[in-house]
């Protein structure tokens, strides 16, 4: 940590910077459980007692999905629509059942699926809206853990798992320990993961590469590659801090989605205690250890923050109308109070007045002023210094 340097005998201040360890970069483990579940199992699961028997229901991925729609295909020649509807709901919930009464029903399904939507057709509608509640909430969590994988992929505990599961397809049995997962075909986070893995793996070897290259030429022009190594080093550290930006983007996404809430935005109003709304132009506040890291240097260098312009601004604000009403009040002061040498009055309506109304004008306002007492009402103090002799001697006059 630097304060300040010496260069060609006057001395330059430079920034302070603090550096953030390493150990406090980390995230915590358990925002990856259900992401973990759904990408080394396949699906995410809920237990559930039901006319006295225990079942396991699970989420369904898009492949399931489909073939559930092409079911439906089939069952709409049913002229009862009512039929109809209770078959479908019937396979929805058969394919979503994991356990039931400690079997797996996952292990060859295609065998025992029909026997399986009959019997849950038999349960009461009540118990099957009840099932399918669930079953949707189920299904959103699956929904939400889709947008993780772009942060989870670059995790050290991720990459690790990669070492073993990309010699195996992701969904089989020796990878799941689960028999029948094979049969369900991957989800959307499943191939999204080891395409991903596909892809960094693949960025390495290039880097890998472009670093041997490097090396040989600075056999040959040492001073040369100096810069090239300058520049990948800006290069990774830049890429570094913008998958940082979008990671810290996505969590704050995800956890916002979980508590219920809507997520922040820049942009918009907020209400105040008496009942008003103010329109936000800008939140900024330290979301993680690396933007309080970043202030706190920014605050030791003597730099100006956000909240500093804002003050200098308003300051500067009042200023500008403190000097508007002091020059107004100079005007007011250096104008006539009442001037009764030319035939129009003062003020926004003034107009000016024909012979004969100003001849008129100026007989009344002279008899107004003989009838007027010796001590006459002074003018109003407005603010300057109004030489009242002056006006005593143009009404004289």
């Amino acid at each position: 940590m630097t304060v300040a340097d010496v260069h060609g005998g006057s001395q330059a201040r430079q920034r302070i910077q603090i550096k953030v360890p390493e150990q406090y970069r980390d995230v915590h483990e358990e925002i990856w459980k259900d992401l973990e579940e759904y990408i080394f199992t396949g699906f995410l699961s809920s237990p559930a007692r039901l006319l006295n028997n225990d079942f396991v229901f699970k989420s369904l991925n898009h492949q399931e999905i489909r073939n559930i729609w092409h079911l439906r295909r089939t069952l709409a020649s049913a002229t009862d629509r009512a039929v109809h509807e209770q078959r479908f709901m019937a396979a929805f919930i058969a394919h979503s059942i994991f356990v039931a009464m400690g079997r797996n029903m996952l292990h060859h399904r295609f065998e025992h699926i029909d026997k399986l939507a009959e019997m849950i057709r038999k349960i009461p509608a009540v118990y099957q809206n009840k099932i399918l509640d669930n079953l949707n909430s189920l299904n959103k969590r699956a929904n939400r853990l889709y947008p993780l994988v772009e942060v989870y992929v670059h995790e050290s505990r991720s990459r690790y798992r990669w070492l073993y599961l990309k010699k195996l397809p992701i969904h089989s049995i020796e990878a799941t320990g689960i028999p029948g997962t094979a049969e369900l075909g991957m989800n959307y986070c499943q191939q999204t993961w080891v395409a991903m893995n596909e892809v960094i793996d693949r960025k390495e070897e290039v880097e890998v590469s472009w670093n041997h290259a490097k090396f040989v030429g600075s056999c040959f022009a040492g001073k040369g590659m100096i810069s090239v190594d300058e520049q990948d080093k800006a290069r990774r550290q830049r890429e570094q801090q913008e998958l940082d930006e979008r990671k810290m983007k996505i969590l704050r996404a995800y956890i916002a989605q979980i508590d219920g809430k809507e997520i922040e935005s820049d942009e918009g109003t907020v209400p105040l205690p008496d009942g008003r709304r103010a329109v936000v132009e800008g939140r900024f506040k330290a979301e993680s250890v690396e933007e309080l890291a970043d202030q706190l240097s920014s605050a030791l260098s003597g730099e100006k923050d956000h909240h500093d312009k804002v003050v200098e601004e308003h300051f500067r604000r009042v200023r500008a109308e403190q000097e508007a009403l002091a020059k107004q009040s100079r005007q007011l002061a250096m104008a006539p109070w009442r001037d009764m040498s030319i035939g129009k009055s003062i003020g926004s309506g003034a107009r000016v007045l024909n012979p004969e109304e100003k001849d008129a004008y100026v007989k009344r306002m002279q008899a107004l002023m003989i009838s007027a007492p010796a001590d006459p009402v002074s003018p109003p103090d407005i603010g300057g210094d109004v030489d009242r002799s002056d006006l005593r001697g143009k009404r004289d006059g």
